[in-house]
């Protein structure tokens, strides 16, 4: 059977993104499976929910993964936020509770939008670094 061209797309997208975006892509991911699980609970759909909070988990444990142990204070802080999220997660499943959810979607946002700054000023200061080396320049 010939593959989906957006699954497709999806995976060569994943495929070719560099480590600072795929970051960003498992943000996104873990935001639309805790949409998921919130509209699991609202639905009162058991099956919704355990899935939506397992994948949540399991994109959780990556971004726990791919922490840069050299990083230091920052690295160390974000496993233990990483770890509280898991935490709450587990609890919002094993209860069914919304507010874990509520609180845990809450937090990735925020990092997800801290994240896109970061990489938004990191390629403004690589861009700005290699017009003073003597890159093209239209102007007069």
């Amino acid at each position: 059977m010939p593959e989906n061209p957006y699954q497709k797309y999806k995976k060569t997208r994943f495929e070719t993104a560099n480590r600072e975006k795929l970051i960003l892509m498992l943000y996104e991911g873990a935001i639309k499976s805790l949409n998921h699980a919130k509209k699991g609970m609202e639905e009162d759909n058991i099956e919704l929910i355990n899935e939506s909070l397992k994948k949540s988990q399991d994109i959780i444990n990556e971004l726990m993964v791919s922490l840069n142990p050299e990083a230091g204070e920052i690295a160390t802080n974000l496993y233990s936020l990483y770890d509280y999220m898991q935490r709450r997660l587990i609890e919002a499943n094993l209860k069914k509770e919304i507010e874990p959810v509520k609180e845990v979607k809450k937090m990735v946002e925020e990092l997800h939008e801290t994240w896109k700054e970061a990489m938004l000023q990191v390629h403004k200061t690589k861009y700005a670094g290699q017009k003073k080396q003597g890159g093209f320049s239209l102007e007069g």
